[in-house]
């Protein structure tokens, strides 16, 4: 048996992907603030949001990096308490977890509620309140699971009302003991934002693990602490995200809604839309109230008609105007490359956060990270997003001649590395995401990718190319109608050979029909393989609803959303023309002569063993000739001495018990590397595994720290380092340190 290895671990710095969906100051120190994300988890930030720091420690279930309200107490320092979930198997569900020391470590609490940090209502307001006046009471709202109480600051739950309801705040007075309000959110609310289906609105509420409650929401309230509660108002295609409450005012209430901004002024009994200066008819995620200015309130459209829509009253919502109309490139400092124009923080801004002593310095935050203004919204700066890599990575290639390694992403451009993973250059912008990227071993300038639109109903795909290392592109190739390039590998023995492997329909249509292709002139053009598959194949993925929907991706329903990619096309290193192409659940195919003639080279290899026994790579050996990787969910990691003849597993070893998901595998000398992804479907928590002995001995290095992370892919370079990514949680290297 090897001695283990220490590894240390670090993070790259490149943001991106993961959206952050609200965002809490610290009651106690202005400093420090808390955001949560709907992929990546919790983040703090104690320098007053210059820098960022995940904070996911004591977690190991994906859903809990899914957070749907993350929430400080006014009354006890660093108690925090949390809120996660999501929804797959047809049901939605979630935990509870609380925090004593800011959130560096967490410990869960509950299973009783469901919550869903992932969902069309991630954008929404906070779930979660602490009783203004009573330092042990606790109040959440569940995606189905009603509104639940704690009297002894969030430790042990109790039911209280509106069982299938759906919560999308919970907001107590803030100078009114026991006066508490809850909105709720009708079937519009989710057709507004996520209708990601072709079917109809109950067919697409059906595929997110909820039931149709009808279009109406609804406000509720509570006069005992959220003991007991009442039907106040409702309203046709309300869906409540937000409210605020004047504490000098009791009847005066402004909501933040699907259709506008609404006001009530007997509290809540009856409410009229803001129209006057006022964007209405669209959603709106939050209204908040200005502590510094009575009658100041702010709101904003999830997309607005301005490139950054805050809008603000001061009257009280009786009249609004732009906060600013117009936005100059000067007027954004310390962004990111991805964070193009003012719309890229304009859109979907889900929270506004007023400093406590500082009447002009406010936070907002959007897709991408949080920003922050010190003159009431003339300009922003986004500080760089320093800490928030919540970037959203499908697949990582490193370069066995170089240090390069490179990262495709669910929502922008790839990216390259030219220090061993330490920082990384964008490419030159293309339609996102690219989930598939090969680089020539000839010429390390030239590479290829795919690209395009992830929804299902718009889902053209192009081949680029590019002749110096991402700078500039051309396009080369376009696939028309629902298509999407899963893999391209480049040959290692024929200069200029590169394949592709494109999913969707198989129509037979010359040049734009899924299935494999190849190149012989560098990318520039390509021409379809005959196809591996049996004839009665007409689409790929063959079960594409359970591998693109529900199993893989990273947003339930949200079609090839980094579900990962890059992984089912290989060549083989040492044979010309040998080439092997896998279908997730159908079974693992080799070819000896460029893809004319194929053969199944996945005999003793568990597809149909369970339905989680899904296909996730296939990886020749770069250093031994036949050679070669196939990695399961559910099933681990197998190897074939004999180019695919015959297979032995070699992770899990000792029975199948131990079950593992073998995402993603790199192969260097004597060192194996395996990321397993956690899934709600296997029920397997992250794991990096390290083998130093090709797969006799195994060592858990998953950095326990970062929790739940969800690994997609992974690369060893020539210096030893693993270097893997993450679908969240962004891009890391991990060094081994000496014995």
């Amino acid at each position: 048996m090897t001695e283990a290895t220490a590894w240390r671990w670090e993070q790259s710095r490149f943001g991106g992907g993961g959206y952050i969906t609200g965002l809490a100051l610290d009651p106690f120190d202005p400093q420090r603030l808390y955001a949560r994300c709907d992929v990546a988890g919790a983040f703090v930030s104690e320098d007053g949001g210059a820098r960022w720091h995940a904070r996911n420690a004591g977690l190991s279930e994906v859903h809990e990096h899914m957070v749907a309200a993350l929430v400080p107490s006014p009354h006890t320092p660093g108690l925090v308490l949390r809120c996660s979930g999501d929804a797959r198997g047809g049901r939605t569900y979630g935990s509870i977890h609380r925090s004593t020391d800011h959130g560096a470590s967490w410990t869960e609490v509950s299973r009783a509620v469901d919550f869903y940090g992932n969902g069309p209502t991630r954008m929404f307001g906070e779930v979660c309140a602490f009783d203004p006046y009573d330092a042990d009471r606790v109040l959440v709202g569940g995606y189905r699971a009603g509104l639940w109480s704690s009297d002894d600051g969030g430790l042990t739950w109790t039911y209280r009302a509106l069982g299938g309801e759906r919560i999308g705040c919970v907001v107590p007075h803030p100078t009114v003991p026991g006066l508490v309000y809850a909105g709720t959110i009708g079937d519009e609310g989710i057709s507004g934002l996520w209708a990601m289906g072709d079917g109809p609105l109950a067919d697409v509420i059906l595929e997110h693990g909820d039931v149709p409650r009808g279009r109406h929401g609804s406000l509720y309230v509570s006069r005992d602490g959220g003991l007991t509660w009442t039907l106040r108002c409702r309203m046709d295609d309300w869906s409540i995200g937000g409210l605020a409450l004047d504490p000098d005012d009791p009847d005066l209430l402004l909501a933040a809604t699907r259709r506008g901004v609404f006001r009530s002024c007997d509290a809540g009994a009856s409410f009229s839309l803001c129209e006057a200066g006022l964007e209405t008819g669209k959603q709106y995620d939050f209204v908040r109230r200005d502590p510094h200015r009575p009658g100041r309130y702010l709101a904003a459209p999830h997309f607005g008609e301005i490139d950054i829509p805050m809008y603000e009253t001061l009257d009280s919502g009786l009249s609004w105007q732009p906060l600013k109309k117009a936005y100059e490139p000067g007027d954004l400092t310390d962004y990111p490359v991805y964070i193009a124009s003012p719309s890229d923080i304009g859109a979907a801004i889900s929270e506004v956060v007023f400093h406590p002593d500082q009447p002009r310095t406010f936070f907002i935050t959007g897709y991408f990270g949080v920003s922050r203004t010190d003159d009431n919204g003339t300009g922003f700066t986004g500080q760089g997003f320093n800490g928030t890599e919540t970037t959203c990575v499908e697949a990582v290639i490193g370069d066995p001649g170089s240090e390069r390694i490179h990262v495709t992403l669910a929502d922008h451009a790839p990216a390259v590395s030219e220090d061993g993973g330490r920082t990384f250059r964008a490419f030159a912008p293309s339609p996102g995401p690219t989930a598939a990227l090969a680089v020539s071993p000839h010429d390390p300038d030239l590479v290829v990718w795919g690209a395009g639109a992830k929804r299902r109903n718009v889902r053209n795909a192009h081949l680029l190319r590019s002749l110096d290392g991402g700078r500039t592109h051309e396009f080369v190739h376009t696939f028309h109608g629902k298509r999407f390039v899963q893999a391209l590998a480049a040959s290692r023995t024929e200069a200029g050979c590169f394949y592709a492997y494109v999913d969707g329909v198989m129509d037979g249509t010359p040049g734009d029909s899924a299935g494999l292709y190849r190149s012989q002139d560098s990318g520039l053009t390509w021409q379809q393989l005959p196809s591996p598959f049996p004839d009665s194949v007409h689409r790929l993925p063959v079960e594409e609803d359970w591998i693109e929907s529900e199993l893989l991706p990273c947003v339930v329903y949200q079609k090839r959303n980094a579900a990962g990619a890059n992984q089912l096309l290989a060549c083989d290193p040492y044979t010309p023309g040998r080439i092997y192409a896998g279908e997730w659940t159908l079974g693992l195919y080799r070819s000896d002569d460029s893809g004319q003639t194929w053969q199944r080279a996945d005999a003793g290899l568990p597809f149909g063993t369970q339905r989680a026994a899904v296909l996730s790579h296939v990886l020749p050996d770069p250093e031994r000739p036949d050679w070669l990787y196939a990695g399961f969910s559910a099933r681990g990691l197998w190897r074939s001495t004999d180019a695919g003849e015959s297979w032995e597993q070699i992770l899990p070893g000792g029975g199948e018990s131990a079950a593992h998901n073998a995402t993603s595998v790199a192969v260097r000398g004597e060192r194996i590397a395996v990321v397993c992804e956690p899934m709600w479907w296997t029920g397997t928590p992250a794991r990096v595994l390290v083998s130093d002995d090709l797969g006799d001995t195994w060592q858990d290095v998953h950095p326990a720290e970062h929790g739940a992370v969800r690994w997609k892919g992974v690369a060893l370079d020539r210096a030893g380092r693993i270097h893997a990514v993450s679908c969240g949680n962004g891009i890391f290297r991990a060094t081994p340190l000496p014995n």
